[in-house]
């Protein structure tokens, strides 16, 4: 077994000896007289003192420690981010990695690194800052992380060791681990057969996933074995690919059209020299794992056929939950990067540094985990996303390393966590593989957020996003909007949940003050007969805007009376579809009543339009307009210093509601055009009945839309609420609106 500093003697200055790093490392409470370390209180995190940088950067010559610590502020240029770096200093944080049990708490037990005895796994975190240090876990602003180092068993193992030769062999529980350049393929079976092996229904067959999904109808597979494409098999055994093309033209890429499928169906037409490197290092995977399928979109879709593409795009949700793996390419940005680690692409680690810090304790530097996935391209693609969230296991390879996650466990090449806790028991930024809420905010429960009670979390990260073509906006998500219909039965009409629809249409704004832009690409429809047209985005949908969403949808979607009713348009602008919000829910229960009088004088004619389903054979063909019967009034707006909000104005120069910002500033001397959407209500959740009820408190008060019309449709600028004895007053007219 290969690893660093098997025989050398504890290489400590004298500060560094007198630091109990069992302690901090197992979490046990109390501390010896020696230990340097704060604890303010039960449950605290220990904090170890190393003194000034330049103190820590002269005993670097005696000490394994201090080298380490001097390699990396090196490595970051401290001088650069501290213009008074004689001040800095240093600190070593405990961070806690894992934990066993959800009631456990760290001043019950000793336990050392047995599987038998363990509690919870601690890394530690070397900080460097000017004083006074912050002494929260995240340090204070300009707080700088020099070192995250990970305990592991001594001598040091190294993944290719841990493999073995007859399968993985059972490691320290949570030992770190020298990695190579290239991966072991032998761990990655490992993982997979450990999952399919001991986890069960709950990766095999998880809540989101429907056991009578059906394979799609014409699916093709790559035939890894064969080299080519076949038709997919019944009840097909599959990996998938999720990847990134690359620039549109870009070398070495490769698309299946009808004018190839024939040749590309003869085996041996899909050499590993011909294809884009990842697709290739892919096929290899799969192979190596002792599969034979694999689809990848590219290839298994004709890439010039409208129709071939209408078949597949709304169902990409099914074709990645049955895959049994998905193989997520996060690093590089294009088809040509291929698989990071994988045969021909070996990674350019950064060094491991190991450092023994007593005679039963080795510390081994791993990777900012944290960084591994948000910092890369393929975590700010659309397509990415929903291809990620309906698989239900995948095997991501990054710059860094290759991670797993299923249900019940998050592993990695750094760290031996293959026999050791569940995925539950990892806190969400113990691998960091899921977690920056600045980029995709996803934690350990990933897949809650297929709850159509998280649908906002949906809309709000898929719109932080890239597409490079604006046309996909909605090709990109279709599938994982039907994942979630799948689970909780609520359907979706251009990205957003039809049930209460008006109360929907005013609850979402782009998140900036100025300068809101349309999304100006045309969007393909895709038609029951198969047929595909194009329409233009939607304004009264985010998915007609760029930038990022503001979601507050009221919750639970349930469905309750509305004012309104509301309809689909056809292209031929004469046929409609109304659009079902479904039933009131029976856990719904309102606490106090309507005032119909005040209501009957604004909404003073019916709401209802005459449908033509089906006419001369044709099927409907979804223009993404509405149409509906409502209230319009004129009304002034306020302009103020809230970045967020402007005021609306009666006639008398009272503020009597708001809307969203949309622009830098307003004309306040100008009249603006509303319509009503809904009725505001509030919502109170009774837990001291059984089943419980939602009470609805209905408001004097009416969402209410800005709009400019356009060659007599109106088109949406923003959304508000309004006092309903205002709205009144200001004399709106019952007006047939055409909401483009």
């Amino acid at each position: 077994m290969a690893s660093l500093q098997d025989q050398a003697e504890l290489q400590l200055c004298e500060t560094c000896k007198s630091i109990a790093f069992d302690v901090l490392v197992y979490g046990v409470e109390g501390t010896p007289a020696l230990v340097p370390y704060q604890v303010q209180g039960k449950n605290s995190i220990p904090i170890v003192e190393l003194g000034p940088l330049h103190t820590i950067l002269q005993r670097a010559p005696i000490c394994s420690f201090c080298t380490l610590i001097s390699e990396a502020s090196e490595e970051q240029q401290l001088g650069k981010h501290f213009s008074e770096l004689q001040k800095v200093v240093c600190l070593i944080k405990r961070e806690e990695f894992w934990y066993e049990g959800s009631e456990w708490k760290d001043d019950e037990d000793d336990f050392r690194l047995k599987p038998s005895e363990n509690k919870a796994m601690y890394r530690l975190v070397v900080t460097a800052g000017l004083p006074p240090m912050g002494r929260s876990l995240e340090g204070k602003k300009g707080d700088r992380r020099l070192l995250y180092l990970h305990p592991c068993v001594h001598p040091v193992p190294t993944v290719e060791w841990a493999c073995g030769q007859g399968g993985l062999v059972p490691p320290v529980l949570g030992s770190g681990r020298l990695m190579a350049p290239l991966i072991d393929v032998r761990l990655l079976r490992q993982w997979l057969g450990q999952c399919e092996t001991l986890h069960g229904a709950t990766c095999a067959l998880p809540s989101w996933w429907n056991a009578i999904d059906n394979q799609p109808s014409g699916l093709r597979m790559i035939d890894v074995r064969r080299r080519c494409i076949v038709d997919a098999p019944d009840h097909c055994r599959y990996f998938a690919l999720s990847y990134m093309w690359g620039a549109p033209g870009a070398a070495g890429h490769f698309l299946t059209t009808s004018g190839n499928i024939n040749q590309l169906r003869v085996p041996g037409s899909l050499s590993f020299q011909s294809l884009p490197q990842t697709i290739g290092d892919a096929m290899r995977l799969v192979n190596d794992l002792g599969e034979s399928y694999l689809w990848v979109d590219a290839i298994c879709i004709l890439q010039d056929v409208d129709q071939d593409k209408a078949l597949f795009i709304p169902v990409m949700d099914l074709i990645y939950s049955l895959a049994v793996l998905t193989i997520i390419a996060a690093s590089g940005d294009s088809s040509g990067a291929g698989l990071a680690g994988l045969y021909s692409a070996p990674r350019k680690l950064a060094p491991q540094s190991v450092v023994r810090v007593s005679k039963e304790l080795t510390l081994i530097t791993t990777f900012n985990t944290a960084a591994g996935l948000s910092n890369c391209k393929w975590n700010t693609r659309g397509w990415t996303m929903q291809e990620r969230l309906c698989s239900r296991r995948v095997l991501m390879f990054t710059d860094d390393q290759v991670y797993w996650n299923c249900g019940e466990a998050n592993w990695c090449e750094q760290i031996a966590l293959e026999f050791g806790p569940s995925k539950e028991s990892i806190v969400k930024w113990g691998l960091g593989c899921y977690s920056d809420g600045s980029r995709d905010g996803f934690d350990d429960n990933i897949y809650e957020l297929l709850d159509i009670n998280r649908t906002e979390y949906l809309i709000v990260q898929y719109s932080n996003r890239n597409l490079t073509n604006q046309s996909d906006a909605l090709d990109a998500i279709t599938g994982l909007l039907h994942r979630v219909t799948r689970v909780s039965g609520v359907r979706f009409h251009w990205g957003l949940p039809v049930s209460r629809f008006g109360e929907i249409l005013s609850f979402w704004w782009i998140d900036s003050a100025h300068d809101k832009a349309r999304r100006t690409d045309t969007c393909r429809v895709y038609c029951e007969d198969g047929s595909i047209h194009q329409v233009l985005f939607p304004s009264w949908s985010w998915l007609g805007w760029l930038g990022e969403v503001c979601v507050d949808f009221p919750l639970p979607l349930g469905n309750v009376q509305s004012e309104l009713e509301f309809y689909r348009v056809d292209i031929d602008g004469s046929r409609l579809r109304k659009i079902d919000e479904g039933d009131q829910q029976a856990n719904f229960e309102f606490v106090q009543p309507i005032d119909e009088q005040l209501r009957s004088l604004w909404k003073i004619g019916s709401t209802t339009l005459e449908t033509d389903n089906i006419q001369n054979g044709r099927c409907f063909r979804d223009s993404g307009m509405l149409r509906f019967w409502t209230s319009h009034a004129l009304l002034w707006l306020m302009d103020s210093d809230d970045d967020s909000r402007c005021g609306v104005l009666d006639s008398e120069g009272n503020e009597v509601g708001y809307v969203i910002r949309w622009k830098q500033s307003v004309r306040e001397r100008e009249l603006y055009s509303f319509i009503v959407l809904s009725r505001h209500h509030t919502y109170h959740l009774d837990i001291n009945v059984t089943p419980r009820v939602e009470k609805v408190i209905p408001h004097l008060e009416l969402h209410v839309m800005l709009v400019r019309w356009i060659d007599g449709m109106a088109s949406r600028v923003t959304v508000g609420t309004v006092s309903e004895r205002a709205w009144v007053e200001a004399k709106p007219q019952w007006t047939l609106v055409t909401l483009q």
